[in-house]
């Protein structure tokens, strides 16, 4: 497995997901209160961007900003969708800048206030993994509101990788 093709299956799974939400379903189940981890679909996308950005910063060598997740702002899908394209052009530069020091290892200090050693490849697959299992938190969510979510396993990102938002 290429961790590149990893990477990009997470752009593609969130902003496959966005359009589904954009396209398929009634804007109202975007602020939608279920019990879940996050209680909207809202929260739940942008406590994977805003984590995004935290791991962005640890790639690029910086201790994390810890904000509550309570103070992130709750936007529309377009808003969140373009902040989401914007962090991960910018990843994507990075990775391509960078591809060759994926072993390379970085320290930052994590929420718990304790030191973190790890390298570039590690935080690629925590930000990826992180952001698989929020997607199928938005799975659950939609089932439990009577509809349903789209197929977005890696093997099916693998299938379909030639689709572009």
């Amino acid at each position: 497995m290429q961790l590149r093709d990893f990477y990009d299956y997470h752009i593609w799974s969130y902003l496959a997901l966005i359009d589904h939400l954009e396209k398929d379903l009634p804007q109202v189940l975007f602020t939608e209160k279920v019990e879940s981890s996050f209680s909207t679909i809202s929260q739940t996308l942008d406590h994977i961007y805003q984590t995004d950005c935290r791991w962005y910063e640890v790639l690029q060598g910086h201790n994390p900003s810890f904000m509550p997740e309570d103070a992130a702002e709750h936007h529309d899908l377009q808003t969140i969708k373009e902040q989401f394209v914007r962090l991960h052009d910018e990843i994507s530069r990075f990775l391509s800048e960078h591809g060759a020091e994926l072993e390379r290892e970085v320290r930052f200090k994590n929420n718990r206030g304790g030191e973190t050693l790890v390298t570039l490849e590690e935080v690629v697959l925590t930000l990826v993994n992180h952001g698989s299992y929020h997607r199928g938190a938005i799975a659950a969510i939609l089932r439990q509101l009577g509809y349903s979510s789209i197929s977005s396993d890696y093997l099916f990102y693998l299938k379909n990788r030639k689709r572009r938002f």
